[in-house]
């Protein structure tokens, strides 16, 4: 028996470590970049999950204010609970903010004139966007280097006029302007320009083009081809009859 007065150790109860759900909820959760919004939103969607999904836009959109993006999921997020009047807000945010080479742009207005609601929060109407509207959109962003952007209205316009051969034109050669481009860009810029050359042999950028597509496909043989026949579209050459003889007698087969 202990003696009386004799002092006792202090028991402790044992430290139980943290379950791991709770060790989960310890660690702060990494922001959502706005492809994580569009992917979970778009998996709650097809769940039928749609105020779950809502929740997710409304997130969105206060997160990454002035995201055309958000504002568009949340449009269709409120047309698909019928509640048109705030769609209707959200989808004219989305025109605000969304630049003019969007694809959605055109949907867009349409879904706002079938409503007879303005196109803009602030009540101006915007015009639906028409092929000149695309080219001349495309053509600004490849004078301000931003070749995505050029890329993207080329495409629009080129869905309008799938036969231009302008556009096939421009757009090839803005394809091969993308940094960093990839194999499937320049695939299809050697596809769009060989197009343009079949149909009008006598466009000299076209083919330069295809000398960059063709190098940058590996195809030395078409790319040294393709430049006989840029050099001899030259001026120098049409001021010199005698050489540009020669040079067709060299890309005769």
């Amino acid at each position: 028996p202990e003696p009386l007065g004799a002092s006792r150790p202090i028991e402790r109860p044992p430290t139980a470590s943290p379950s791991p759900d709770a060790r989960r909820t310890l660690i702060p959760e990494a922001p959502l970049s706005l492809v994580d919004y569009q992917d979970r939103i778009q998996s709650l969607m097809q769940r039928g999950a749609l105020h779950e999904a809502l929740e997710l836009g409304n997130q969105c959109a206060t997160r990454l204010p002035r995201e055309g993006e958000c504002e568009l999921m949340l449009g269709m997020l409120y047309a698909r609970l019928n509640d048109n009047r705030t769609s209707v807000a959200h989808y004219q945010r989305f025109l605000e903010y969304a630049p003019s080479t969007h694809p959605s742009r055109p949907t867009v207005v349409r879904i706002l004139d079938e409503a007879n609601a303005p196109s803009s929060a602030s009540g101006r109407q915007v015009k639906p966007e028409t092929f000149a509207d695309m080219m001349e959109a495309g053509n600004t962003a490849v004078r301000a280097e931003k070749f995505p952007e050029a890329v993207a209205a080329y495409r629009n316009a080129l869905a309008m006029k799938p036969d231009s051969l302008g556009t096939k034109l421009e757009l090839g050669l803005a394809l091969l302007k993308l940094q960093p481009g990839t194999p499937a860009d320049h695939k299809e810029a050697v596809k769009l320009l060989e197009n343009v050359t079949w149909k009008k042999s006598g466009i000299r950028r076209a083919w330069m083009g295809l000398e960059v597509a063709y190098t940058l496909t590996g195809n030395k043989a078409k790319a040294e081809r393709a430049h006989e026949r840029a050099m001899l579209m030259s001026p120098r050459n049409a001021t010199n009859p005698a050489r540009a003889q020669e040079m067709i007698k060299k890309l005769t087969p």
